[in-house]
């Protein structure tokens, strides 16, 4: 096979050092360039022209989607799409059998889509313009009944390793500067993400704030205490005890108005 040049699209240091040490073990990968965002991927396939291209679907500025749509036809890489946890995105992928690696994904994942990826090389199966327009169909298809896009489990990010975390084992969410702490019954982790960005996709079933800086897991609720100009103590089966403020009571008034109205 002949050498190859591959371009990693990654807003993250450490997905991109993790596709990096992967394909060291390769020898036909011949140069290895990085991007960190939208425009910056698209300013490297017009310098490198690179023949495969990862690239991370969630990017500041333009995403992966974006990028796709602003490829030049006379430089189409072909592409292993990267996400941590678009559920529309990854169907849209396997319905039309693009290569894709969700995070955190390992060495024989990694293996297997650059192996689909090559052989796609050699028999240069990659007309770009028909795959935007298929994986743009899907993806707007099979978005249209789910806008809310719930977060069903969300992706912590430590030093050696990533792992996810089921929404539905979390007590509450702290906010903490512009990041969130993630407390389950006795760990707790760190997410780079706002709270006003967590609460956005949280289901308002089963998660309410009830503080500037609180969000709880509704289930988790095992005993309230009055306090005083209409807050509340909140407690957790973990025996946390947190504020409910009043500016934030009308989030579960619709769940326990019978408390509320006493």
């Amino acid at each position: 096979m002949r050498a190859l040049k591959i371009l990693i699209a990654d807003d993250e240091y450490f997905a991109r050092e993790i596709v990096k040490t992967y394909l060291k073990d390769f020898p036909f990968v011949k140069t290895i360039a990085e991007a960190s965002d939208g425009q910056q991927t698209l300013d490297r396939i017009v310098e490198l022209k690179p023949d495969l291209l990862f690239l991370d679907i969630q990017m500041p500025a333009l995403n992966g989607m974006d990028v796709i749509h602003q490829i030049d036809s006379s430089c189409h890489p072909v592409i292993i799409f990267i996400t941590a946890y678009e559920q529309y995105a990854v169907k849209a992928f396997e319905l039309n059998a693009v290569d894709y690696l969700l995070k955190p994904f390992d060495r024989s994942r990694f293996e297997a889509a650059l192996t689909r990826a090559m052989e796609r090389i050699q028999t240069k199966e990659n007309d770009i313009e028909q795959i935007v327009k298929k994986l743009q169909d899907s993806y707007e298809h099979l978005q249209q009944p789910y806008r809310s896009d719930q977060l069903t489990r969300i992706l912590v990010k430590e030093p050696k390793k990533m792992f996810f975390i089921k929404t539905e084992d979390v007590f509450w969410f702290e906010a903490s500067g512009d990041y969130v702490i993630v407390h389950l019954e006795k760990k707790s982790h760190l997410i780079s993400q706002s709270l006003n960005q967590l609460e956005a996709h949280l289901d308002s079933n089963d998660f309410a704030r009830i503080h500037r800086s609180y969000i709880i897991n509704i289930q988790c609720i095992a005993e309230f205490e009055p306090y005083f100009n209409s807050e509340y103590f909140i407690t957790l089966k973990n025996n946390t005890r947190l504020k409910l403020s009043r500016t934030y009571r009308d989030r579960l008034g619709y769940l326990f108005a019978d408390i509320f109205d006493k």
